[in-house]
């Protein structure tokens, strides 16, 4: 019997290159939580082919659970894949977020991408911000406040200060739009997409460059499909299946 597709969204990959990780994992999170990333490193599927992408969660057609997500470039023909056999790459853990994160590597933390421009839930790095602080618009008071506060954080030893802290300050939604291009040096990207996540009625949520989906295993596997039409060694990836439930 065939698998059942439920349709999520599309997205593009123009960088050629895809990560496959848990979304609470980044460099910010991890310094500030000490949390042992060994485990949490994401899964690379090198040489896909550019271009727009579907998502879908593959759904068991017996008892309706969703089994996998499956990313198929558009010029793919899923009833091809079907018949041609993945390449395993790995496997990874996703046990912080209980989710899974597949994203264009070139979009990785580009919190350009985000919704909100701030989050009181968000981490942001000490050093980003003593360098942003001076070009806020906000009055020298506030500033001087922000900067005691990160001065005590270093003071510390920690590496960044809680976007809850920020907020007794600036307010939860800051007239200053540059906390959108922290990238790496916060972690509002991951914040974003888990509480997208938390109330997503599809259990899945596209994103700049990906998508990311419940998952319902600690530990998933990651497979890759080469185009079934070209037959040489050079063959682009044209889709990756996840599995999201226990072997």
């Amino acid at each position: 019997m065939k698998n059942n597709y439920s349709y999520i969204g599309a997205f593009e990959i123009d960088g050629g290159s895809l990560l496959v990780g848990d979304p609470y994992i980044n460099g910010v999170t991890v310094a500030m939580e000490k949390i042992p990333s060994e485990n949490e490193i994401p899964k690379s599927i090198p040489h896909m082919k550019n271009g727009i992408y579907y998502a879908y969660h593959v759904v068991d057609p017996i008892d309706g659970a969703i089994v996998s997500l499956l990313l198929s470039h558009k010029d793919a023909i899923i009833d091809d894949l079907e018949k041609t056999q993945a390449s395993f790459c790995g496997s990874v853990v996703v046990s912080l977020g209980n989710a899974v994160v597949a994203v264009d590597k070139s979009h990785l933390f580009d919190t350009t991408g985000c919704y909100y421009s701030f989050s009181e839930n968000a981490y942001y790095g000490c050093d980003r911000l003593l360098r942003e602080i001076p070009n806020m618009d906000y009055p020298d008071e506030m500033k001087d406040e922000m900067l005691s506060l990160v001065h005590k954080a270093l003071d510390q030893q920690l590496p960044a200060v809680s976007g809850d802290k920020i907020g007794e300050i600036i307010g939860a939604c800051p007239i200053w739009d540059g906390f959108r291009g922290f990238g790496r040096d916060c972690s509002l990207w991951s914040v974003e997409i888990l509480e997208s996540l938390s109330c997503a009625y599809r259990n899945a949520e596209i994103i700049k460059g990906g998508v990311a989906s419940l998952a319902g295993s600690e530990k998933l596997s990651v497979f890759r499909y080469k185009d079934p039409r070209d037959s040489s060694e050079s063959a682009y990836n044209v889709a990756a299946l996840i599995t999201l439930c226990p072997d």
